[in-house]
């Protein structure tokens, strides 16, 4: 069974900002089979690029590049995406919740891929927070 959203007038909120410096990623994948991967990886901020728009968050929620991301939610401190993509030539769909601070976010992805019938869920935990105040050239 697939969640469907609500789609409601949004108002636009303010630009959203992340501090400057170096950010750890920790992204989590489990399965309904209690199927687990993680990995961990790292980005840089720099001072001059500090706002980010709904399309930088969608993006990072995707869990492939051809996805769509549609905003159904937006404030000051969350975004509300709902994820449709075709994965292996299956169906894949799902709410992402995220929410942030000016240093960390992140994103909760329940998603369900239809196996002919039968749903397969699973849920992705990505994190994101600052570690260190500049980025090393």
């Amino acid at each position: 069974m697939l969640l469907a959203l609500v789609w409601a007038p949004m108002a636009q909120a303010a630009p959203h900002r992340l501090a400057p410096g170096v950010w750890q990623i920790q992204d989590g994948l489990e399965f309904a089979t209690n199927g687990k991967s993680d990995s961990k990886r790292e980005f840089c901020i720099q001072p001059g690029k500090t706002i980010v728009t709904p399309d930088w968050f969608a993006e990072l929620a995707k869990p492939k590049d051809d996805c769509q991301a549609r905003l159904s939610l937006e404030s000051d401190q969350e975004m509300m995406f709902d994820i449709a993509c075709v994965s292996n030539g299956l169906p894949l769909a799902g709410p992402s919740h995220i929410r942030f601070t000016d240093n960390a976010f992140s994103i909760d992805s329940d998603l369900e891929m239809d196996l002919g019938g039968t749903p397969f869920p699973m849920h992705r935990a990505l994190s994101a927070k600052r570690v260190k105040s500049q980025c090393t050239p």
